[in-house]
């Protein structure tokens, strides 16, 4: 029971960054399901995440090790505008819905008496 409603918990999240992301244009939408990995991004330092970093860490280092980079990304979106993390979910289509998964994770982790990895 707890397990669908983490899945229903995902999928909400997940339909409500759809909706946030504004209406692409063409190059837009096939950069971002091109790059689904964000490699396109690697010589854009400008940017509030550096989106290739992000994934290199989650790949490098497991879980609960990497949340170090998941809070600083969170910390990095959260300074601004509801904006800051629209832009970003266009540029990175899974960064900011695999930052969330992980602070959801971890946060049920944490909150209750058995690991989310005992649920399945």
């Amino acid at each position: 029971m707890a397990h669908a409603r983490f899945a229903l918990s995902c999928t909400a999240l997940l339909g409500w960054l759809a909706r946030g992301i504004m209406d692409p244009d063409e190059q837009e939408k096939r950069l971002a399901w091109k790059y689904l990995d964000c490699s396109n991004l690697v010589d854009e330092r400008d940017r509030r995440v550096d989106w290739p970093w992000f994934r290199q860490h989650l790949l490098q280092t497991p879980y609960p090790d990497n949340m170090d980079a998941v809070f600083t990304v969170l910390n990095n979106l959260g300074t601004g505008s509801s904006n800051h993390y629209d832009e970003e979910a266009r540029v990175c289509l899974m960064g900011v819905p695999a930052a969330f998964f992980y602070l959801t994770r971890f946060t049920l982790d944490t909150s209750c008496a058995q690991p989310l990895s005992a649920w399945a």
